[in-house]
């Protein structure tokens, strides 16, 4: 067995990017990612005011939404800091933070069906005490003392935990960190309020018009698909449901945590002022004792096919929104293709309908007034990406006028789409949009500390880890005709309404669209 670091390949990263990387792995199997930022510098301790510990369970980020309720793709803060190192208008920006990001590949989509929202639950848990660290509050007080603070959040097929602090204590910080997914207490004295924190959380998002309409889309998947899950938890599903059945909680904490919770199944990202040898040297010391099984996979949902039953594809699903607002949406169920990244097939049909100059769905919406914002691909939430399913969809912003005819709004969608299915892959398209991307990555403005670790953790469970930085901005250097006629083809696919409803009271509507027409009403 090894017993130093496996280097792995380079780091794309932007030719403008000062900062340096290195990818390892340590014997464990744990990836990571250790970054030198020589704009990091040591200052003199600035405690901050206490925050809560932040966790959060992931949740549909609404694009359409210019103050979205939810703090990043996957959930909000919670009251934690959101990790930005520089100050407001008119302020003096503040000093560039250290900070570290672990991700596990496990989430809500692996709840057992007895304890739904365990996932999330464990999340919260490991925050109350460690072998080494036993204090409940710990790690927080430590973090506020010294300038900084912590979130985390649990999404269907990854949790992130994410911390940042003041440079100089930033081995400390890592010391107890570490020690999360070595040896945390679980103590059934901390669950009773980790569980009515959960359930707190659970409730704040009944205002939130993307959740809302996240949880009533789920409700119609299949029953034994993962979408089927209540991934939030709350006071019923931890507790009232497990008793009733003589479940016993603390112990399904453990066996999830012994079960996910392995080195092979982590990554981790650090940046800071010190030299990469020395954040290998710090990671390679806290984070080889984290356990990894032998031969353990983390889940995959692929097997279990598309969340939707063919009756329910076509179904109308009409929510009451919480906010001032009208949106159209549609939703196309796809096959998952996240092997399929480079080619840009989403991209390409993603850039067709969500063009917004002369000739472009948006604009002929504007003409007749009918609405005044347009967005159009993937989303970055667990629940439009993950290993089961990937959902494409085309919000529309209504306007009042919109409102009152949704038939128009409806037309014009299928005319576009028709327009655009009709003629073949624009080579110069492609390139205009691989080019565009290219600058982008180039020219794009350097992220903050937390940010930074906490997106590549991430992203390196989904991508290969040199790509973790480029993935969303590389295309294959060509077209790949068979791919974005493919992407094309299920993305575009034609759907006939032939008498189309007026819903002349609804607010908020999502619609997950193939055949058939199915009316499902949530207020």
């Amino acid at each position: 067995m090894a017993t130093q670091p496996v280097k792995l390949g380079e780091v794309i990263v932007s030719p403008e990017d000062v900062r340096e990387y290195a990818l390892v792995r340590l014997p464990n199997g744990l990836t990571a990612m250790l970054i030198h930022d020589p704009e990091i510098c040591e200052t003199e301790d600035q405690p901050m005011a206490a925050a809560e510990d932040g966790s959060d369970s992931g949740s549909i980020d609404d694009p359409m939404d210019e103050d979205s309720e939810d703090g990043s793709d996957d959930g909000s803060d919670d009251g934690s800091d959101d990790g930005s190192d520089g100050g407001s208008d008119g302020e003096e920006p503040q000093a560039k933070k250290a900070s570290a990001s672990l991700s596990v590949q496990v989430g809500s989509f692996s709840d057992p069906t007895e304890v739904q929202g365990l996932a999330h639950f464990l999340e919260h848990m490991v925050f109350m005490g460690t072998d080494k660290f036993q204090g409940e509050n710990d790690f927080e007080s430590f973090l506020t003392e010294h300038g900084g603070s912590s979130n985390a959040y649990t999404e269907c097929e990854h949790t992130n935990f994410t911390f940042e602090v003041q440079p100089k204590h930033l081995l400390a910080a890592i010391e107890r960190f570490a020690r999360f997914f070595v040896a945390p207490l679980l103590k059934p004295d901390c669950m009773d309020r980790e569980q009515q924190a959960v359930n707190n959380e659970f409730e704040q998002t009944e205002q939130n018009d993307g959740n809302r309409i996240e949880q009533v889309m789920c409700s119609q998947a299949e029953p034994h698909h993962p979408y089927a899950s209540f991934g939030w938890g709350n006071t019923k599903s931890l507790v009232d449901d497990p008793q009733s059945r003589g479940v016993d909680v603390n112990a399904a904490l453990r066996k999830f945590f012994n079960e996910y919770y392995q080195a092979s199944a982590m990554t981790l990202a650090i940046v800071s002022h010190e030299p990469v040898a020395v954040l290998e040297k710090w990671a390679m010391e806290h984070f080889s004792p984290i356990p990894s099984r032998v031969g353990h996979s983390p889940p995959d949902f692929g097997s279990h096919g598309p969340p939707f039953a063919p009756s329910v594809l076509g179904s109308r699903l009409v929510v009451g929104a919480v906010k001032d607002r009208h949106r159209l949406s549609f939703t196309w169920v796809l096959p998952p293709r996240l092997q399929e990244y480079l080619l840009k097939a989403d991209g390409y049909v993603e850039a067709l309908l969500g063009h917004e100059g002369p000739g472009s769905l948006l604009s002929a919406l504007k003409d007749e007034q009918l609405a005044d914002g347009l967005t159009a691909g993937i989303g970055e939430n667990g629940v439009e990406l993950n290993s089961s399913c990937f959902l494409f969809s085309v919000d529309i912003k209504l306007t009042a006028g919109g409102l009152g005819d949704l038939e128009r709004v409806a037309e014009l969608m299928w005319q576009y789409i028709h327009l655009a299915s009709s003629a073949d892959p624009m080579d110069w398209f492609y390139q205009e949009h691989r080019n565009l991307a290219a600058l982008a990555f180039r020219f794009r403005d350097p992220e903050d500390s937390w940010t930074l670790v906490e997106s590549v953790s991430a992203a390196m469970l989904r991508y290969p880890p040199e790509h973790a930085l480029v993935a969303d901005y590389l295309w294959e250097p060509e077209m790949n005709v068979a791919a974005i006629k493919r992407g094309r083809t299920l993305t575009l696919s034609l759907i006939h309404i032939s008498e189309p409803t007026r819903l002349l009271s609804i607010s908020y509507a999502v619609f997950c669209l193939k055949k058939k027409k199915k009316q499902y009403r949530h207020n």
